[in-house]
């Protein structure tokens, strides 16, 4: 007999109920100053598709790690995730994610400080990255795109236009890469021949010589 997932209303991620996997109908959300946190991902653990998105606002969290087990975050009707006014945020991580799909865009960042860590910060970067990716692959498109974000800054920036050209040059980024390993393969392969052949020729000087040695013991 197969289990029924058990699935759950959103709302304030601390009064979600335990063992959910599925979170439907209203937004998740993260507000304020969070306690007890791990009281949240205990509830949370389990949690495997958010089918009406995500948001995070205000917290004081510098690394949002809540949702490392969700694999997939939709939401027809809007952002399928939001993070907005989260002053010390550097790090997003959802290694597990593999479906990003929101209305228009699948992400919203406002006025938040992660679009500043991911210029300085290579983690960060990686971590918004993935998130693209992640989106791209949800959409079955093959090129990177601009489209999966939205950012809204408080105040003059550079930030967003700069993130917006980071994201369509990653192709040529991922193809330098590629290229770069292919080499790199190439060379270890060669390497791997040499000392092969290396080995062989030693081999066969050492079966020379002890052939030599019994013909001279014979005379």
């Amino acid at each position: 007999m197969t289990s029924v997932e058990k699935r759950c209303i959103g709302g304030d991620a601390s009064g979600i109920e335990e063992d959910c996997v599925v979170i439907e109908k209203t937004k998740l959300s993260f507000h304020g100053e969070l306690e007890e946190l791990d009281s949240i991902r205990q509830k949370l653990q389990n949690v495997r598709r958010i089918e009406s998105g995500v948001e995070v606002v205000g917290t004081n969290l510098a690394v949002f790690d809540l949702l490392d087990r969700v694999e997939e975050i939709r939401n027809p009707d809007g952002y399928a995730l939001e993070f907005r006014n989260n002053k010390n945020l550097n790090r997003i991580r959802m290694n597990e994610l593999r479906v990003l799909d929101g209305k228009l865009e699948d992400v919203l960042f406002e006025s938040d400080h992660f679009i500043k860590e991911v210029h300085e910060n290579s983690d960060s970067l990686s971590d918004f990255l993935h998130l693209e990716s992640v989106a791209r692959a949800s959409h079955r498109n093959e090129e990177c795109s601009p489209e999966f974000v939205k950012i809204i800054t408080s105040e003059a920036s550079e930030y967003g236009w700069d993130l917006y050209a980071l994201i369509v040059s990653c192709a040529v980024l991922a193809v330098i890469v590629t290229v770069q390993t292919f080499y790199l393969l190439k060379g270890k392969g060669k390497n791997r021949k040499n000392k092969m052949r290396s080995k062989g020729r030693k081999k066969q000087k050492k079966t020379k010589g002890n052939s030599e040695r019994i013909e001279k013991e014979e005379e």
